[in-house]
């Protein structure tokens, strides 16, 4: 240690425990930035010098002075940082002169909110601790006996690349040299303590705030794992280059291993795996096409439905229909049979393509049709199903099912009844009963094209059967 050094030496040992926690950590880093950004100076401690018992100190501007206090909770020689804030610095020519009055009210208005936590250090930025560092630890002295030093040290080239944080802790002590006694700080280590809580906003923070998203989570551990695999596909590419050059000596045992990983590898230059790639491609495409059809629908008939709901009236207490009631569930059925055609002929449409799509890719489908227990052919019996199914509820049950529903409203008009109300005509009755079998023969035809639909896509994701 030069004579001039206010750090003990690292055969010098301090036995303190200490926790550090990412807050007060980032509030540091913080504090740094902000201060940078306000006087537009890499230096944090200016540029005025001054004098003491110590000797010459120079680079001070208190203006410029990142200084700060550590709260957190001391148990004997068990420390535990917790949280910190900045500290008001008086202008002086010769020191930074902390403000006390500042300091002891904003150490009160956090301890009413977090009683546990003391005043048990402060913080600073430097390359290592100085005379500076020691005039100012005697001032913190007033509030806390032993007052730790948490340092932020700069980065410098040697250190950019290092994957530890740029932080150290000191713990102030006594030398005794020469019969003489000073003050002087001794390194402590440090182990980081994190909560749940911590945890997450930790994670929020690295992920960009408010700009932060799982997908762009996703993304980011992609490109990290795309880039590592492309560093290492360098590294063999330089090797072997080396080898060939003469600049590398040959290892048989490495070559062998390259060369089986590269005779491992799938042959996706010929002609029938991009044929076959892109069919299975289109087959997947049309199937999630389908399946956000139907579920938009679903969403269609929920917004109908509370629609129907939230315009619906009580009706009366002598039992007399409310026209504004029945008006509402015809203007239901009306939108219904507007927009389930629309549905039912998308849904051949897209079937009609994925049959097609599925025949042309497998030519064995046409001589074997009759086969269902073939893998190939049963798929194509599964679309040909959803084609069929919708096909019939497109040109045969839902004409009739608009037929009878308007036949319904005409007949509800003219005996001024609703068609579930007591003492309705025989010819009503006979209408609900045919309206609930259209009905319920074009439930059960949507639930087997659902049904032959959701096979395809598990055979097509090999999820629950056998893969062809």
């Amino acid at each position: 240690m030069s004579e001039n050094s206010v750090v003990l030496p690292s055969s010098t040992t301090s036995t303190l425990s200490l926790s550090l926690h990412p807050l007060p950590i980032l509030n540091i880093s913080e504090h740094l930035t902000r201060k940078k950004l306000q006087t537009g100076t890499n230096n944090p401690l200016g540029s005025t010098a001054f004098s003491n018992d110590y000797g010459m100190i120079s680079d001070i501007n208190c203006n410029e002075t990142v200084i700060g206090a550590l709260l957190g909770t001391q148990n004997g020689r068990e420390v535990e940082i917790v949280n910190s804030f900045d500290l008001a610095v008086e202008e002086t020519t010769e020191i930074p002169i902390v403000d006390d009055a500042f300091l002891v009210s904003r150490t009160q208005q956090y301890k009413q909110v977090f009683p546990s936590l003391e005043l048990i250090g402060w913080y600073t930025v430097a390359p290592e601790p100085t005379i500076l560092h020691i005039a100012l630890h005697e001032q913190l002295s007033n509030f806390t006996a032993t007052p730790i030093l948490l340092l932020l040290q700069p980065p410098t080239k040697d250190t950019r690349e290092s994957p530890a944080l740029p932080f150290k802790a000191y713990e102030p002590t006594i030398e005794i040299k020469d019969r003489k006694s000073r003050s002087v700080f001794v390194e402590a280590s440090y182990v980081i303590e994190t909560g749940e809580a911590e945890r997450i906003a930790v994670d929020w923070t690295a992920r960009g705030g408010e700009g932060g998203s799982t997908l762009l989570s996703n993304l980011q551990t992609q490109r990290a794992a795309i880039k590592m695999l492309y560093d290492r596909i360098q590294i063999l590419v330089s090797y072997v280059a080396s080898v060939i050059a003469g600049k590398a000596n040959v290892d048989h045992t490495a070559l062998r291993s390259l060369s089986a990983l590269l005779s491992s590898l799938p042959a996706s230059d010929a002609p029938e795996f991009r044929e076959e790639f892109d069919t299975e491609h289109a087959d997947v495409q049309i199937t999630a096409y389908l399946a956000s059809l139907t579920k938009s629908t679903n969403i269609l008939n929920d917004l109908v439905d509370k629609h129907v709901l939230m315009t619906s009236a009580p009706r009366d207490p002598l039992g007399h229909m409310s026209g504004r009631r029945t008006r509402a569930r015809q203007m239901f059925g009306v939108l219904q049979h507007r927009t389930f055609p629309i549905f039912f002929m998308l849904s051949e449409v897209l079937s009609g393509i994925l049959l097609l799509l599925w025949t042309l890719g497998h030519p064995e489908v046409a001589s074997n049709w009759t086969n269902p227990l073939q893998e190939d052919v049963a798929q194509a019996w599964s679309l040909a199903t959803v084609l069929l199914t919708q096909g019939t509820n497109d040109w045969i049950i839902g004409p009739l099912t608009s037929k009878t529903m308007f036949e319904r409203h005409k007949l509800e008009k003219s005996e001024g009844k609703n068609y579930n109300d007591v003492g309705v005509s025989d010819e009503m009755k006979a209408l609900n009963k045919r309206f609930g079998m259209l009905h319920g023969i074009s439930y059960l035809l949507s639930l087997t094209a659902v049904i032959a639909l959701t096979f395809h896509g598990l055979w097509l994701g090999n999820i629950g059967v056998k893969p062809y």
